[in-house]
């Protein structure tokens, strides 16, 4: 994808509102300003403020700071994503620098638009037919979705097929699935992959449920489209479905990065299948699980059953009570395993020990391996002996390392008094430890003063985020930077203590 001209981005920069970048967001007026709960740490009152004047968002406890831009990718948009989105709120002519790419990129942009269209157009003429149809109707009837909820989710009818529109996280209309209503096969049937659709991708309902995902900070992930209808219908809102295919890294990345998901509940038809997908899932979210990005829960429902067949006969409640007291997902594997246990029969016995391996080979040592061995000894008369896995490094770790390399990179770069005490320092994330190698070259091949300018030079061949990434170490925001400028000697001690502490806690840096 082509670069975006950096004339384009500093019209958007110019042009762009922090307070309609962050439209749909609850605000509360103070004086001249707006203040909210901050998204970046657990927040009992509101931190964050927004000064329309400055143009810009801070949080006062955890110190983290955006302007428009920023606060579009911290919801999950790439940069380019940010500026391509509000250009065309503003109405501004989005540039590239280069002409051959950027003509083959608009032409894709409008081959796209017409797919929008035609998608929008295809939903229309969908819904008309719905309600015109006595075996849709019926159907609808018997999953007891409600004539509104059929409405706001666009569903339609067409060919003897049930239609659901599939949404991007934007809410546009990308594909559609088809429901069988005669007996014809396959009983579901997706549109084809293309330049909107990618199934690998789309996480359905997510454009309904971001928004409480955001603010509870759990998800839950079933296997059918209708059980999110039907549970978004009955007020549990931050249900989404992987639209027929196995949960994908690309899902995950979406639920986390995009929507904040700190707990994630798997909740899979209670069948073969549905216990399958799960461990499958537990496969893909394993490293996530593992360095305490996420929480994992995983819900089993009884053989036939599924969300919408719970909502329907037991009711809303017993749905909620169920997702609410999930097991973690330790416990749900360890009890797989041991269920098999017939203490009368080896085979079994055996059986159920290979389990509990698998389950501790992955584990560290910590309070969920003890729980596994305690358990374990308890049923099978004693726990396997296996090596514990390596620790993992936790997000909360990760997130303070990468805040520290940031602050010491961003330091080096800006103030050069701090350069001969901020030498030493090692950087292990990226994209700071491809940032600290350049400086290692410039320190070696250009005079002193010119480390910064040609820093700035260089970096323009890297990806796009990349290169935003580290062009904000040069150019942060107005307010941070004069923070820095005004609080030299502040800012270079905070940054070093900041280093030791790390240091002592985790060894060299």
């Amino acid at each position: 994808m082509p670069r975006i001209s950096q004339r384009t981005i500093d019209k958007v920069k110019e042009s762009a509102s922090i307070l309609d970048a962050m439209e749909g967001v609850e605000l509360k007026r103070m004086g001249r300003e707006f203040v909210t709960k901050c998204p970046w740490h657990d927040d009992r009152k509101p931190s964050l403020s927004i000064s329309p004047q400055k143009n810009f968002a801070y949080c006062h406890v955890c110190q983290h700071g955006v302007d428009a831009l920023g606060w579009l990718q911290d919801r999950g948009l790439t940069f380019q994503e940010a500026v391509e989105k509000m250009a065309a709120k503003y109405g501004i002519e989005v540039e590239h620098e280069n002409d051959e790419n950027s003509e083959r990129f608009k032409e894709e942009q409008r081959q796209r638009h017409a797919l929008y269209c035609k998608r929008e157009e295809q939903e229309k003429i969908f819904s008309k037919s719905l309600f015109a149809n006595r075996d849709a109707c019926v159907y609808l009837k018997g999953r007891g979705i409600k004539k509104v909820t059929a409405e706001a989710w666009g569903l339609g009818f067409v060919g003897e097929r049930l239609m659901v529109p599939l949404r991007d996280v934007q809410g546009r209309t990308v594909a559609f699935t088809g429901r069988a209503l005669a007996g014809q096969m396959p009983k579901y049937k997706n549109s084809p992959n293309d330049l909107l659709f990618d199934k690998s991708r789309l996480i359905f309902g997510l454009d309904k449920a971001a928004e409480s995902i955001r603010k509870s900070r759990e998800v839950v992930i079933t296997e059918g489209q209708f059980d999110v209808i039907k549970c978004h219908q009955e007020g549990i809102a931050n249900v989404v479905a992987c639209s027929g295919t196995a949960l994908t890294h690309e899902q995950i990345n979406d639920l986390v990065r995009r929507c904040g998901a700190k707990t994630v509940t798997l909740c899979f038809d209670g069948d073969a299948a549905g216990e399958k997908a799960a461990y499958k899932a537990l496969e893909k979210l394993q490293e996530l699980v593992l360095s305490e990005t996420i929480t994992l829960r995983i819900l089993s429902l009884a053989a036939g059953e599924d969300p919408d067949s719970i909502i329907q006969t037991q009711g809303v409640k017993e749905m909620a009570e169920l997702i609410s007291t999930a097991p973690n997902w330790v416990e749900w594997w360890l009890d797989r395993e041991l269920s098999k246990v017939n203490l009368e029969d080896i085979e079994s016995v055996q059986l159920a020990e290979r389990g509990v391996k698998r389950i501790l080979s992955v584990l560290p040592i910590g309070a969920q391996r003890a729980f596994v061995e305690r358990r374990a000894a308890e049923v099978l008369g004693a726990a396997p002996a296996v090596k514990p896995a390596a620790p993992i490094v936790t997000k909360k770790e990760r997130d303070a390392r990468k805040w520290i390399e940031r602050r010491a990179v961003r330091c080096y770069l800006l103030l050069p008094e701090s350069r001969d005490q901020l030498r030493e320092m090692t950087c292990e994330v990226p994209p700071y430890c491809l940032a600290w190698d350049l400086i290692r070259y410039l320190e070696a091949s250009v005079p002193a003063e010119m480390i910064s300018a040609v820093f700035g030079s260089t970096i323009r061949s890297l990806p796009e985020d990349e290169f935003q990434e580290l062009r904000s170490l040069l150019q942060p925001v107005p307010e941070v930077l004069a923070h820095i400028k005004s609080n030299p000697s502040t800012e270079i001690a905070d940054t070093l203590q900041a280093i030791r502490k790390a240091t002592t806690t985790k060894g060299p840096t």
